[in-house]
Parts: C-alpha cells; sequence; structure tokens
C-alpha cells in the first residue's frame, strides 16, 4: 500500500506511519457493556425466534434475501428453561469478563496518533481517501478535488443542477404506487413495508482518484451513496427481481474463481495453436447507459419473469423511478444525473450487464467475424477473448464493434500466447509477478497486465469481526502453494516497505 500525496500539506514520519495502517483499519475503543448488552439482548431474541418457529412452517411469502426490515417481535409466553439457563450463564461470563477486562485490554494506538487522527480528520484543507484501484491512499489538496468536482458536475450531457430538493415528490410518487400494489395484491405486506421510507435522506456524491490514469491531476470516479435514500429500497427490490437474468448471458462470468475455473474447462476443448489473448474494457460503461434504453430494456426483461401483469408493469414502474431520478448532493447544491446509470445504485451493475449482454446478441455475435472469436467472456464490463484470425483483423474488429453502438466504446490490449493442452499437475493454479496476473491450468498460462499500483492491506493489530478474518483467509487461501516468483514478486516488496516480512506457511508432508 502507497501514500500519494498530491497535496501541498508535508507529513511528518508519525503521519506517515499513522496513514499506512490503512484507511481499512480500525482503532479499538472503550469497551461499552451497554452496547455489549443489547447486542446480546438480539443474540437471545434470534435464539428464541428459531425455538418458537421452529414446528411452524410459515405460509408467507418471504422477501429475498437482503430485503428485511427490523422487527422487534418478541415470541409470547416464558422462554424455554434451557435457553433462560444459557441466557443466565452468558451474562454472568460477561460480568466476569468486564470486572477483569482492564488486565488485557490494550489500545491499538497510542495516545500520540490518536492525536494525529483528529488532527488529521479535522483539517479541512486536504482530502484524504483511498485510490480507485489498489488500495492506496491518496491525499489532496480540498480544493483541487473540489475542482474536479465540479468540473464533472458542470458537464451538461450527464448533469444538471436543481433548485430544490426533490425528495418529497419522490417519496409521493412511491407512495402512490405502493397504495395501488395494495389494492391489486401485486407485492405482499412485507414488500410493502420494506420499500417504505419514512425519513429518508439525500443521496451523496464522491469522487474516488484514479492514481493509475495520472498521478498529478487524477480524474475521480463517482459513486453516488445512497444509503437510507428513499430510492434506496426500491432499487434494491428491482435489483432483487432482474439479478436472476444475468446469469443467463452466454458472456457470463461471476468472478475471478469462476473465471479460472472457465480456463480449465475451456483448455480441454480446443487444440494447441497460436493465439490472440484480447483484454478489453467498456469505456464508462454506468454513465454512458441511456436512460430511455434502459427503462425499456426492462420492460423487455421483466417478460422473462414469472410474476403478475399488475407486477410486471410495477417493477417498470419503479425502474423509471429509479433511472430518471438519480439525485444527489455536493457539499449545498443539489444535481440530477441526466445520462447513465449510478455507479453506487445497487441495481446500477445488474442494469448495465443486461445492456451489455443486449449489445452483444445485436453486435457481437451477429459480426461476420465473430467465427474468429474461439471464447468471449464478460465481467460487467471487463471483456476477455481469444482471437484467432491475427493482428490486424482484431484491429479490423474492434473497429467495427467501436462503430455499432454510440454509447459503446471499447479500449483493448492483446498478448501473445501458446496454448498447449499437455497436464502439468505442479502448476500452480494461480500466482502473481510484476504485477501480472498469471493462470496456470493444464499449462495454459494467461499474462494480463492490471496496473493498479498499490496492494491492500490490512493490519493486524486493527479490530474487525471474526467473519472479516475468515474472509481473508478464504480470499487468500491459494497462497498456501504460492510460487516462489510470488513471494519475491509485489506482495513482498509491498511488505519490505512497510517493515514487515511474509511469513510463508507450510504444510506438513
Amino acid at each position: 500500500m502507497g501514500i500519494f500525496n498530491l497535496s501541498s500539506r508535508q507529513f511528518n514520519k508519525a503521519e506517515e506511519d499513522l496513514l499506512m495502517k490503512g484507511l481499512s483499519f480500525v482503532p479499538n475503543t472503550i469497551y461499552d457493556g451497554f452496547e455489549t448488552r443489547v447486542y446480546l439482548q438480539r443474540f437471545f431474541r434470534s435464539i428464541k425466534l428459531k425455538q418458537f418457529f421452529h414446528d411452524k412452517p410459515s405460509t408467507e411469502v418471504t422477501l429475498p434475501e437482503g430485503l428485511k426490515y427490523r422487527s422487534n417481535w418478541m415470541p409470547p409466553g416464558l422462554p424455554d428453561p434451557l435457553i433462560a439457563s444459557f441466557e443466565k450463564l452468558v451474562l454472568k461470563d460477561i460480568q466476569n469478563l468486564e470486572e477483569h477486562s482492564h488486565e488485557t485490554s490494550h489500545p491499538n494506538l497510542t495516545y500520540e496518533q490518536r492525536q494525529i487522527l483528529s488532527k488529521l480528520k479535522n483539517d479541512s484543507t486536504i482530502y484524504i481517501s483511498r485510490a480507485d484501484k489498489g488500495g492506496g491512499i491518496v491525499i489532496q489538496n480540498y480544493t483541487d478535488y473540489k475542482k474536479e468536482a465540479q468540473r464533472q458536475l458542470s458537464d451538461t450531457v450527464y448533469y444538471t443542477q436543481l433548485q430544490n430538493d426533490p425528495t418529497p415528490e419522490i417519496k409521493c410518487n412511491i407512495d402512490d404506487i405502493l397504495m395501488t400494489a395494495r389494492i391489486e395484491q401485486s407485492l405482499t405486506p412485507k414488500e410493502i413495508k420494506f420499500l417504505t421510507s419514512d425519513f429518508p435522506r439525500i443521496p451523496r456524491i464522491h469522487f474516488i482518484p484514479k492514481i493509475h490514469k495520472s498521478d498529478i491531476t487524477p480524474p475521480g470516479r463517482p459513486i453516488v451513496v445512497g444509503t437510507g435514500s428513499v430510492l434506496e429500497p426500491v432499487s434494491q427490490y428491482l435489483d432483487s427481481q432482474l439479478k436472476h437474468l444475468v446469469p443467463r448471458a452466454e458472456s457470463y462470468i461471476k468472478d475471478s474463481t469462476h473465471f479460472l475455473q472457465f480456463i480449465q474447462q475451456y483448455a480441454e476443448q480446443i487444440d494447441s495453436h497460436e493465439v490472440l489473448l484480447v483484454t478489453a474494457d467498456v469505456v464508462a460503461l454506468y454513465t454512458n447507459v441511456p436512460q430511455m434504453e434502459a427503462v425499456r430494456l426492462v420492460e423487455s426483461s421483466v417478460t422473462k419473469l414469472n410474476c403478475s401483469t399488475s407486477k410486471r408493469n410495477l417493477l417498470i414502474k419503479f425502474a423509471e423511478l429509479v433511472i430518471f431520478n438519480n439525485y444527489f448532493k455536493f457539499e449545498n447544491e443539489i444535481y440530477l444525473q441526466t445520462k447513465g446509470v449510478a455507479m453506487g445504485a445497487t441495481v446500477a451493475p445488474t442494469l448495465a450487464c443486461l445492456y451489455m449482454t443486449q449489445y452483444e446478441e445485436t453486435n457481437v455475435y451477429t459480426s461476420s467475424q465473430f467465427h474468429l472469436v474461439s471464447c468471449w467472456k464478460r465481467f460487467i464490463d471487463d471483456i476477455f477473448f481469444v482471437w484467432s484470425g491475427g493482428e490486424e483483423a482484431l484491429k479490423i474488429f474492434m473497429q467495427e464493434l467501436n462503430q455499432k453502438d454510440a454509447n459503446i466504446a471499447f479500449t483493448y490490449t492483446y498478448h501473445k500466447h501458446q496454448i498447449s493442452l499437455k497436464m502439468n499437475n505442479k502448476s500452480p493454479p494461480l500466482s502473481t509477478r510484476k504485477n501480472l496476473i498469471e493462470t496456470h491450468c493444464y499449462n495454459i498460462k494467461v499474462s494480463i497486465p492490471k496496473p493498479s499500483g498499490t496492494v491492500s492491506q490490512l493490519d493486524s493489530s486493527s479490530v474487525f469481526e471474526e467473519s472479516a478474518l475468515m474472509n481473508l483467509i478464504l480470499t487468500k487461501k491459494h497462497m498456501i502453494c504460492v510460487t516462489n516468483s510470488f513471494r519475491e514478486g509485489i506482495l513482498g516488496k509491498s511488505l519490505e516497505k512497510r517493515g514487515k516480512e511474509l511469513k510463508i506457511v507450510t504444510a506438513p508432508g
């Protein structure tokens, strides 16, 4: 992880050491016995609910995963004796721990570091954020950050400034739609309750510096944070209904693990030959998806869902609300996005994927040159394909694609590699070397540049939940069979810069 100081402020070593802990670092706080007991009561309640409902099958239609609202209902009557005993023992253990907490509690930041943290937090002349890629920390003069924000927001093709807060009007529209849905019974009472916002907030926009594009005046990636906004539950619900259509795309890739699995299967299906490995990226996909086209895309997509006509019409209305009302605040001004879908909206990746699926079916698979593509795979706007027609033919193919849709433009790179089907069980499934991703599957070696400049790290003294630790272990499980080139490469060098030693765990036998 690196620090990119683009501001005029100078930082001493103590400040740099604190920043090098990373923006993901969580300082520990003074123990709060009341808060602990609040969480314990929630835990005890969940046990009582499971015990109460375990033999009572529900006939209600439940909300999709993630679309839940908080309930305070408690099972009536006296609790099960075993649960009551368990609750009593846990509270007794907590009390014992509290009596001895002063003996084992150690702050993970010194007093001086906490003073520095407070000073940096209250310095209004600088803006500190993570880099767009790689996990580095970027420090800018706030005036420079604001200048970049105003540069983007002044583009009348994409944004327009509003004179008033549209939240009350949008809330009234949603309430009217939900009232109709209640009458038509196209939504369940639980769904209506989830979609109702009593005290919505105005979404806010911020810009993440793309330090990999320029380390002098980096452009910003706009991110709209809609947590607590009037349209957030609508966007979540719409996404829950449409996202199941995304994996139907022929080019669908779920994540990096899915991609590696595909590469392994792909190796067994082709003959050995010289090919070009191509990576392509759609330029600013989210902000270039036409809004009217996105609505029409939803109209055609809902016909594939197994639901009533009234439910389909409802989803189309939700899409219109979300797509045409992407408003947000920057400082004290409110803006409306007039082109594209909002980066940060829950449904945005789904809409972008559906738009790209439609583009591929209309323009890519029907191309007269597509017979030269032996595979075409995509993760949202990142594309990987294998080309067997030579460099000049590839350039013509990509030029033709860039002329098909005024809203879609590709940038691409390609590399020459020999693909062999000879089995090699000693090759590790994944290694990293010199900022390249190298995949070895049946002697296939795929090297794709992924510029980021930094590596994301989490300080071991940070406070984090057990689930976060388990996720770190799962995502790094391939490091068990890491190669020497990886140990001596980007990870080792990154740790060395921070005065850390890379320790390798060797399995017995």
